[in-house]
């Protein structure tokens, strides 16, 4: 795990950390893992910006996603208050996986 550590505002120290959950086997439990881990820090206050990147799949973002007033995901996702979505084949991010056109 990478960490990056500054002065935060208040004095303290703050870390900058990257997680990757990964498997190249199917249904070993990654989503749920990233579910939980981003649930917990995002509880406890933690400034998470989180990206799924299981293809086309999208099965984080359905979860954790940004939805309308309609209950509709959004195109265009905040990866700090949702999950955006990262497509390794691209060479960008995109906000777009199956379902949101």
């Amino acid at each position: 795990m990478a960490k990056a550590s500054k002065v935060d505002g208040n004095g303290g120290t703050a870390s900058k950390r990257a997680v990757f959950v990964t498997s190249e086997k199917g249904g070993v439990g990654k989503s749920v893992t990233a579910r939980a881990l981003i649930d917990q820090l995002r509880t406890e206050g933690v400034r998470v910006a989180a990206y799924d990147a299981d293809g086309s799949v999208g099965g984080l973002v359905r979860v954790l996603g940004i939805r309308d007033a309609h209950g509709n995901l959004v195109r265009d996702q905040d990866p700090v208050t949702g999950v955006d979505y990262y497509n390794v084949g691209l060479p960008r991010f995109c906000g777009r996986f199956r379902g949101l056109g």
